[in-house]
C-alpha cells in the first residue's frame, strides 16, 4: 500500500545505540480528517463511516472485512480514524485535526509528527485536576473506561490479521494504536488516582510486530514470554530497540516453557579466563578451614594478598573476625562456579578482589570477600550447612556485588530506564538463588564496564524520571522493581518477628516466575529462606519433590487462590494441590485474601463448587459439559490442561466428581475474562455423607478451565448427543450438578 504521508512514532523514548528508528506508519486517513467528538457515542463511528463490525465482543464483521482485500484500504482508513484519532480526541475532551500534528519533511513528504504528545497530555492532565470536580472526573473516567475497551479489543483483531496476512505498514499501525492506547491509559490513571475504589483498566496484548523484532534478533523465547507477561506493549517495544541482552549465549535450544541456555551441567562444565587466550592457574582455599568455620556456626570469608615472589595467596577467616566483607552475586553460566573444587582462575580472582575493593572507598587495603565458589565445600554436610546460611551471608555483608558478563558490554551513562530495563532482561534475573543475593543486601552494588552502580541510587533517580515521564514508559517495569524490593523488607514481620508468609509469598511467586535453576532441589531452600522460615527440616529431605512438600508443611497457612494457578503438582499425597515448582507456576495469583489451613489430612478450605453426577458408565476426562442442577439452569464446559492432566483418577470404582471454584460463581462470572478457573476433584461417595456441615475429603486431580455456554448451543449439542448415541457413537460428556456454597468445607489432599 503506498502513501507518501507517514506517522511517527517521535513521541517514543529510545535507549542509548538503539538498534532500528521508530517505524514510520502510513497516514491511511484524509488530512482534513476532523472527528466527530461529542457527535456521536465512539462505539458508533464504524457505522457511521459505513463499516457494520458487529458486537465489539465478537467483532465478526470486521474479521470479515479483513478478508476482503479490496476493501482493506477504505478500512484501514477508518481504523486509524476510530482507534488513533479517534481516542487522542476522546481522551483530551476536544475535537482532533490530523494536520494539527503534521508537517512537510525534507523529502517533501507529509508526515505526521507525534513528539508534542508528552507535553500535549502534561498540560491536559494539569487542566483537568484543575478545572473538573471529582464527579466531572469520574464521569469522564467511565466513559474513557468504554473506550479503551472497545480499542483493545479491534486493536487486538487487527494486530492478529496484521500478523498472517498484513505488511509491515500495517503491522505498525497496530503498534502504534497500542502505544498510544496504553500511553493515554496510564494518563488517565494519574487523572483518577484519588479514586481508591475504582478498578485498574485491562491489560493490552502485546504486538506481534514487536515480538517478531525480537525473535529475529535471537533474544531468548523463554525471555520474551516474560516480557510479554510483565511489561507493558510500550515497554516491549523499548526493549525491542536494545540489543539482545547476550551475544555470548545462544538461546536455540530454548523454549516459550523453558531456558536451558543458562544451566549448568557438572559433567560439562567449564571455567572462563578473564582473557581469551589467558591459562592462568586455578587458585585454589584451604577447604578444611572453610568446614571448620562452617561448623563452628560462622561464614567464612576470603583475604587475599601476594607473597614475595608474585604468587597470591588465599587465606580464609571467620567473618566474625573481620566484619565488613563484600558478597560476590554472579551466573554461573558466565563461568566463575567450579563444580569439582573450591578454585578459580588467577585471572578473574583479581578481578573479583579488584572490584571488592573498588565499591569500598572508604577503606584502606583489599577488602574481604564472600564468593560460593570459594566458599561453599563440595562436602554433603558442611555444604547443607553453607546453603542454609546464604541469607544470613547476603543480609550482613558490607556490600553485595553484581558482576555479569551482560553488565560489562554496557555503556557507563545509561539513563535510568535503559539501566534499569537492561537489569531486567538480563541472565542475572533469570537464575533463582540471585533472588535471594539481591533482595537480603542491604547495599546493592552493579558492576557495569570498569565502575559500580549503587542499587539504591539509581532506583531514586529510576523514581524521579518516572515522576516526569507522561508518555508512561517504565511503569510497569517499577511495578516489578517495587516488588522485588518488598521482599527484603523488614515491614514483612509481624510484632514477634515472623514473616507475614501469605501475603508475602504472593509476591514471591510473582517474583520467581521466569526463573531457574540447574538443581531443582535449591528451590525449596531458596523460597524458604526467603519466607524466613526453619530450613532444617527442607535441608534434610533429599529429593526435590519431598524439600517442596516439607516447605508447603512449613507455610502451612496457603492462599487459596495459589492452589488454582496452572502448572504440574506434586504427586504423593496429602500435597496432590500443591505446584512443584514455583518456578514455572503460571500467571501471578491475585490474592483475595480466603486461606486455606494444611494439616496432616490434607489442606482444609472452603470454597464453593459443584457435585458432578455423570452416566454410571463414563467418568469425566479431558473435557465435559454438565447443567447446573439448581433453579439457576447454568449451563458449562470444563476444559483439563492435557500437559499437566493426570490418568490415574480415571475409572475408578464407585467415585464422585467434583468442580472447585476459588470463589462464588456469581462473583466469577463478573469479570471480564471469557474463561475460568477450578479445580477437578474426586472423592469415593461410599465413604462420603453429602449435605449439610459435613466435611467433604477429596483427592485433588488438575486444574481445569470452564466456560459458561449459551443455552441455545447447549440444546444443539443435545441434539447432537442423542444422535450419537442412535448411532453407537462415542457419546458426549453431558451431565447434571449440584452446586455447594462458598461455605462448603473441603478436605483436599
Amino acid at each position: 500500500m503506498k502513501c507518501n504521508k507517514l506517522l511517527t512514532m517521535d513521541y517514543m523514548l529510545c535507549p542509548s545505540n538503539p538498534r532500528y528508528p521508530h517505524p514510520d506508519v502510513p497516514l491511511f486517513c484524509a488530512l482534513d480528517f476532523k472527528y466527530p467528538f461529542n457527535s456521536i457515542p465512539y462505539a458508533q463511528f464504524p457505522s457511521h463511516r459505513g463499516f457494520e463490525l458487529g458486537p465489539v465482543t465478537s467483532l465478526l464483521g470486521l474479521d470479515q472485512l479483513l478478508q476482503v482485500h479490496a476493501k482493506i484500504p477504505g478500512l484501514f482508513a477508518m481504523l486509524q480514524e476510530w482507534l488513533f484519532f479517534g481516542v487522542l480526541s476522546e481522551f483530551l475532551q476536544r475535537k482532533v485535526r490530523v494536520k494539527d500534528f503534521t508537517k512537510v519533511s525534507q523529502k517533501s513528504a507529509t508526515i505526521v509528527r507525534m513528539g508534542k504528545l508528552s507535553k500535549l497530555l502534561t498540560e491536559h492532565l494539569n487542566a483537568v485536576n484543575k478545572k473538573q470536580t471529582r464527579d466531572e472526573r469520574f464521569k469522564y473516567y467511565l466513559r474513557m473506561q468504554d473506550v479503551f475497551t472497545s480499542c483493545r479489543y479491534v486493536v487486538e483483531v487487527v494486530d492478529i490479521w496484521c500478523c498472517d496476512h498484513g505488511d509491515e505498514s500495517q503491522a505498525a499501525f497496530s503498534l502504534s494504536v497500542t502505544c498510544l492506547g496504553v500511553t493515554l491509559e496510564l494518563t488517565m490513571q494519574r487523572i483518577c488516582n484519588d479514586f481508591e475504589s475504582l478498578r485498574p483498566f485491562g491489560n493490552w496484548s502485546q504486538v506481534n510486530f514487536t515480538v517478531r523484532r525480537l525473535k529475529q534478533d535471537g533474544w531468548c523465547p523463554y525471555l520474551i514470554q516474560a516480557l510479554k507477561l510483565y511489561l507493558s506493549p510500550l515497554e516491549m517495544y523499548y526493549a525491542s530497540l536494545m540489543s539482545q541482552p547476550s551475544n555470548e549465549i545462544q538461546h536455540n535450544c530454548c523454549t516459550s516453557d523453558e531456558c536451558v541456555a543458562l544451566d549448568v551441567d557438572a559433567a560439562t562444565y567449564k571455567q572462563r579466563h578473564l582473557y581469551k587466550n589467558c591459562k592462568c592457574e586455578l587458585v585454589s582455599v584451604d577447604t578444611d578451614e572453610v568446614e571448620k568455620i562452617l561448623r563452628g556456626g560462622g561464614i567464612p570469608i576470603i583475604e587475599t594478598w601476594m607473597d614475595s615472589e608474585g604468587q597470591i595467596e588465599l587465606r580464609v577467616v571467620d567473618s566474625t573476625k573481620r566484619r565488613i566483607y563484600v558478597a560476590i552475586s554472579h551466573v554461573w553460566s558466565d563461568g566463575l562456579g567450579n563444580p569439582n573444587s573450591n578454585a578459580i582462575p588467577r585471572c578473574q580472582l583479581l578481578k573479583v578482589q579488584s572490584t571488592a575493593t573498588a565499591i569500598c572507598e572508604d577503606l584502606n587495603g583489599n577488602v574481604p570477600f564472600w564468593m560460593d565458589t570459594l566458599a561453599v565445600p563440595l562436602e554433603r554436610e558442611t555444604r547443607k550447612m553453607a546453603i542454609s546460611r546464604m541469607k544470613e551471608t547476603y543480609a550482613r555483608a558490607h556490600k553485595v556485588l553484581v558482576l555479569s558478563n551482560d553488565f560489562d558490554m554496557w555503556i557507563k551513562d545509561l539513563s535510568p530506564l535503559e539501566f534499569f530495563m537492561r537489569i531486567f532482561c538480563s541472565a542475572w534475573m533469570r537464575r533463582l538463588w540471585t533472588l535471594q543475593e539481591g533482595v537480603f543486601a542491604q547495599n546493592l552494588s552493579i558492576w557495569m564496564n570498569k565502575s559500580a552502580n549503587s542499587f539504591e541510587e539509581r532506583y531514586s533517580q529510576f523514581e524521579k524520571f518516572l515522576e516526569n515521564e507522561p508518555t508512561s514508559v517504565g511503569h510497569h517495569l517499577r511495578i516489578r522493581w517495587h516488588n522485588w524490593r518488598q521482599l527484603g523488607d523488614p515491614r514483612w514481620e509481624d510484632e514477634k518477628g515472623r514473616d507475614i508468609t501469605p501475603v508475602k509469598l504472593r509476591v514471591l511467586h510473582a517474583a520467581l516466575r521466569f526463573r531457574r535453576t540447574s538443581k531443582k532441589e535449591d528451590e525449596a531452600i531458596c523460597v524458604a529462606s526467603i519466607l524466613n522460615l526453619d530450613l532444617d527440616a527442607i535441608v534434610s529431605a533429599k529429593t526435590a519433590s519431598e524439600r517442596m512438600a516439607k516447605l508447603w508443611e512449613a507455610i502451612q497457612l496457603i492462599p487459596i487462590r495459589l492452589i488454582f494457578t496452572t502448572g504440574l503438582r506434586l504427586e504423593q499425597e496429602p500435597f496432590r494441590w500443591a505446584p512443584a515448582s514455583m518456578l514455572d507456576a503460571g500467571m501471578p495469583f491475585f490474592d483475595n485474601g480466603n486461606r486455606a489451613v494444611l494439616h496432616e489430612d490434607g489442606l482444609h478450605l472452603q470454597v464453593p463448587g459443584w457435585i458432578i453426577h455423570p452416566d454410571a458408565d463414563l467418568v469425566p476426562q479431558y473435557s465435559f459439559h454438565f447443567r447446573d442442577g439448581d433453579e439457576t439452569s447454568g449451563y458449562y464446559t470444563i476444559y483439563s490442561d492435557k500437559r499437566t492432566a493426570r490418568d490415574d483418577h480415571y475409572n475408578v470404582d464407585s467415585t464422585q466428581y467434583a468442580i472447585l471454584l476459588p470463589e462464588p460463581l456469581e462473583d466469577l462470572l463478573q469479570g471480564p475474562q471469557r474463561n475460568y478457573v477450578a479445580i477437578k476433584a474426586s472423592f469415593r461417595q461410599s465413604q462420603q455423607q453429602i449435605g449439610g456441615d459435613v466435611v467433604i475429603h477429596a483427592r485433588y486431580e488438575e486444574r481445569v478451565d470452564f466456560v459458561v455456554v449459551p443455552p441455545e448451543e447447549w440444546e444443539e449439542r443435545g441434539r447432537q448427543e442423542i444422535s450419537d448415541r442412535a448411532m453407537n457413537r462415542n457419546p458426549s460428556r453431558y451431565w447434571t450438578a449440584t452446586r455447594r456454597g462458598p461455605e462448603q468445607a473441603w478436605t483436599l489432599r
